[in-house]
């Protein structure tokens, strides 16, 4: 388990000035209230997106309330309410959601942890009836679990499953270690996934008693977020949920905690299969919650720490090349039960990890002894005042998901809920008022020598190698009185270019109005496409192309073209990574190149008053990369570790083998072995780069946004219109990497666990047009539905599979669709055979209509939403140019939607799933079955 997984809800403690000891005021726009039995809820108008609307009901129970012959019953009980209630039985809740366009797992979902158990339901609300039934879910969810014996039964198998895909190296190092950072409290008693044989022993009757224990109004809330009105929900919540039982003599909701016993503890954990090492040092104190503007002064003067602190690690790392370590971080967070940590963690190969975390600690030394330094307080503060600037502008388009969370945080934590304005407002009186005396008293009150767990992790192979106790305490101890001094900072002022480059011109320019989007054509060749929005209103998105990529380079030419990868991190003209960052302050803008297998080009995005900074980045990043070679000489040593290291995990191992068969066994897509990257030279990868930018005739550009059409482009002249322009003849090469045809079985027998992972691929040609990507889609739904119901539903030998295709239009049309699912070792081969039988049965009878309503409702609902979303236009645009498809597809996609019928996809379940080309992979353990 990872750790961060089970953390809960951010908790603060920094001290504060006496002057804000006043509450927060809550957020106006949120009409809370409280039953009379004790039922708690939170509604919000929220337009964003429209008619559509976020339920949660959440309860103050979890995996810590259960008895020690209960473990893993408050996560069975989530699962059951999911089969059946009293106005919803058996599966017929799942399904008629479906028909709405609600799908399971990705919309209707549900989790379960040591102090909370939350269901999450999403509606569409085209439909006015659809509000009143998503109410009665909830009602239905708070107290009506049917618990039907069959039910109960048939689910332990789904559940054991679910328990089954956590096992791993992961899960077995932390059931050893957690126990010592919990302080041996019940929490290390009661992780929410629970035992094997209390799951597989549990009775309706157990299952009835603890709900009727714990499933209570005064334990509960319901989270109403959406395109709503206010008054209708709440007279809604008071009809159906006033009548919830009250307990005569309800158990106590012991809140538990974990002791705080000024000991120091240490642990050192190996395995088999853990790949390199690491230390964490974690120091715990109590928290605080944030209910009076004191305490959200001392959050604010937390989130200056953590990022100052990330900052100076950020850049420790490049001032440092050769330091030992690979990856360092530290900050504080939240832990559990009213705690919240210092949290430090380093990693570096085992035969280094004692000086790595010698060179790493330093920094950490540093900051408790002296603090931050003016200028990364100045820095922290403007950027910190942007963001904020830049989400007050946005309010209206903030997500449901944020606005429900802050209601949760308010219920089970008695968190404020301020509103935006009010936050925005505090900061800006507040952040000039924090000085570095407070910050360096931050530090020094958390990074303190007791409360201190210190977490050594690394291979079996070299545990001789891991630092002891001794050896980490002495390293902390030794640099706390070592002569120390504070980093030295240079300020940088200059400007990404000093001198313009010369501008091009617009050389053509097409209007298409049913996309409202401009085309032009500039003078060096260069063509963009310009789609003004008003879905975000502090956001551009941009993604620029051109082919070649990967596909470009000869097998010989591979390993350098690979780096080539990493030439965007090394910084820009005369600027470093630090330089760059510094520059860049204040603003919100990214722009960063990326090397694709067929394609090339730069992606990122920028606020509309930070767009010519975003522009100047994408010229330097054309004209002007930066060679460094400390730093490609780090990386090439940390690659090696890593690759040395790899052949020890399992997963890696099994993705390793898919990508050399579904490659057409291409060693193009194998990792290099270690010893061949002694043969990369920075000259030849920095050459590889400047080939592929060299002709900036070849790209498009694309751009998605809050601009002015008129207004850009002048911009787009001046930084576009000046890139070289060489009309060169590099293209993407076909490498013949297809999946091969046929049928075709690989084992991989690695690992120790008893699971298996198995990976079902189905591929072939495909006439890549709007008609055949949407009949594709529905199929991928419809396999979807009908392997949850006869691996999950009937079977309950598999917890949740997965379907996905992908399409490929360039160089020759091509589908693929790959089944993904864990389960016991035994029972591979027989849910691989009902896998096929499925699908075979699609070929022959078609899928059910009741399938193909619930693949439309869903497509509907999500179209709709991408419709209004920056991130769908810039892709979609992307893809079809790229493609050289329709732009205006998208048009007709509501018609094709109507259109597509059983026949149709009958036919293309022949095409797609009976072409004879199935290849079944299957990771296993070592040991066989």
């Amino acid at each position: 388990m990872n750790l961060r997984s089970i953390l809960s809800l951010l908790v603060i403690a920094a001290a504060g000035s006496t002057t804000f000891a006043q509450s927060i005021p809550a957020d106006p726009s949120i009409k809370k209230g409280r039953l009379p039995n004790g039922f708690s809820y939170y509604i919000q108008k929220n337009k964003f997106p429209e008619k559509s609307v976020q339920l949660q009901l959440v309860n103050d129970v979890g995996s810590i309330l259960e008895e020690e012959n209960q473990r893993g019953i408050a996560h069975f009980m989530e699962h059951m309410n999911f089969n059946g209630t009293t106005h919803f039985p058996g599966n017929s809740m799942v399904t008629q959601l479906q028909k709405s366009g609600v799908r399971f797992g990705a919309d209707l979902n549900a989790h379960t942890s040591f102090d909370e158990t939350v269901y999450e339901l999403p509606l569409p609300l085209k439909d006015p009836a659809m509000l009143m039934k998503g109410m009665r879910i909830m009602r239905d969810w708070a107290n009506e679990a049917s618990f039907d014996a069959k039910e109960v039964e048939q689910e332990k198998g789904v559940v054991l499953e679910e328990k089954r895909l956590k096992m791993g190296v992961q899960e077995r190092m932390s059931n050893q270690y957690l126990p010592m950072l919990f302080n041996q409290s019940l929490y290390a008693e009661r992780l929410p996934i629970g035992t094997e044989k209390v799951i597989s022993g549990l009775t309706p009757a157990q299952l009835k008693r603890f709900h009727s224990d714990w499933y209570r109004p005064d334990l509960q809330a319901l989270i109403v977020v959406g395109d709503i009105e206010v008054a209708q929900v709440e007279k809604m919540i008071k009809s159906l949920f006033s009548d919830l039982p009250k307990p005569g003599m309800p158990k106590n909701r012991t809140r538990y905690n974990i002791a705080l016993t000024g000991r120091n503890q240490y642990m050192k954990v190996t395995d088999v299969e853990k790949a390199g090492a690491e230390i964490q040092v974690m120091i715990k104190h109590p928290g605080r919650k944030v209910v009076t503007q004191e305490d959200y002064l001392a959050h604010l003067k937390l989130q200056l720490f953590n990022e100052m602190l990330s900052t100076r690690i950020k850049e420790s790392r490049y001032q440092h090349p050769n330091a030992a370590y690979n990856t360092f971080s530290a900050s504080v967070e939240p832990f559990l039960a009213g705690l919240d940590m210092f949290s430090f963690t380093v990693s570096a190969h085992e035969s280094k990890l004692d000086q790595a975390f010698k060179e790493s600690w330093l920094i950490v030394e540093q900051v408790k002894r002296f603090g931050f330094s003016q200028g990364e307080l100045d820095r922290a503060r403007t950027q910190f005042l942007r963001s904020m600037e830049s989400a007050v502008k946005d309010q209206e388009h903030r997500s449901a998901s944020g606005l429900v969370q802050a209601c949760k945080d308010n219920f089970l934590h008695q968190e404020a809920i301020p509103s935006l304005e009010w936050e925005y407002q505090f900061v800006k009186q507040a952040l000039p008022s924090i000085s570095l005396q407070e910050l360096k008293e931050l530090g020094a009150s958390y990074i303190k020598d007791t409360n201190r767990d210190i977490l050594v992790l690394g291979p079996a192979k070299a545990a001789d190698l891991l630092p002891d106790e001794t050896a980490v305490v002495a390293g902390i101890t030794s640099l706390s009185t070592q002569p120390l001094s504070p980093p030295s900072e240079n300020t940088v002022t200059a400007s990404l270019i000093s001198d313009l480059p010369v501008a091009g011109k617009v050389k053509q320019r097409e209007e298409v109005k049913q996309l409202g989007l401009t085309k032009l054509t500039l003078s060096n060749g260069i063509k963009v496409l310009l789609k003004p929005t008003n879905f975000q209103n502090d956001e551009v998105g941009f993604y620029a192309f051109a082919p070649g990529g990967i596909s470009a380079f000869k097998d010989e030419e591979l390993l350098h073209a690979n780096f080539a990868r990493s030439v965007g991190g090394m910084g820009l003209a005369g600027f470093s990574p630090i330089d760059l960052s510094r520059i860049l302050n204040g603003k919100i803008v990214n722009a960063s190149p990326f090397i694709g297998e067929r394609s090339h080009g730069i992606q990122g995005m920028a606020a509309p008053s930070d767009l010519v900074t975003a522009l100047q980045l994408v010229y330097l990043q054309f004209t002007q990369p930066r060679p460094d070679s400390a730093q490609f000489t780090s990386m090439i040593r940390k690659t090696k570790e890593a690759l040395s290291a790899r052949a020890l995990s399992p997963e890696n191992v099994f993705a390793d083998t898919m990508a050399f068969v579904l490659n057409n066994y291409s060693a193009r897509v194998l990792p290099p072995r270690p010893e061949e990257l002694d043969r990369v030279k920075i000259e030849q990868v920095m050459g590889d780069y400047k080939a592929l930018y060299a002709d900036a005739s070849a790209f498009t550009f694309v751009f998605v946004g809050n601009f002015n059409t008129e207004a850009i482009i002048p911009l787009l002249e001046q930084y576009l219109g000046s890139l070289p322009a060489l009309a060169s003849s590099r293209k993407a090469l076909d490498h013949n990497t297809r999946t091969p045809e046929g049928a075709i079985t690989k084992k991989v027998l690695k690992g120790t666990e008893n699971k298996a992972s198995v990976r079902l691929v189905l591929s072939g040609d495909m006439v890549v047009n709007a008609e055949n990507r949407l009949a594709l889609e529905a199929l991928q739904e419809v396999v979807q539905l009908r392997l949850l119901e006869e691996l999950r539903e009937k079977e309950s030998e598999v917890y949740n599979p997965s379907v996905r295709t992908t399409y490929s239009k360039l160089p020759t049309g091509r589908f693929g669709m790959m089944i993904t699912f864990g389960c016991s070792p035994a029972n591979a081969d027989h849910l691989i055979e009902i896998v096929q039988k499925e699908l075979k049965k699609l070929t022959l009878e078609g899928p059910k209509a009741e399938d193909v309503e619930k693949f439309k409702a869903s497509y509907r609902k999500s179209s709709e939403l991408a419709l209004k979303n920056n991130g769908f236009w810039l892709s979609y645009l992307s893809r079809q140019s790229e493609n050289q498809e329709n732009l205006l597809d998208v048009t007709e996609s509501e018609r094709l939607l109507n259109e597509l019928s059983l026949v149709q996809l009958r036919a293309a379940a022949k095409t797609y799933l009976d072409n004879g080309n199935f290849i079944r992979f299957i990771l296993l353990p070592e040991k066989g079955v």
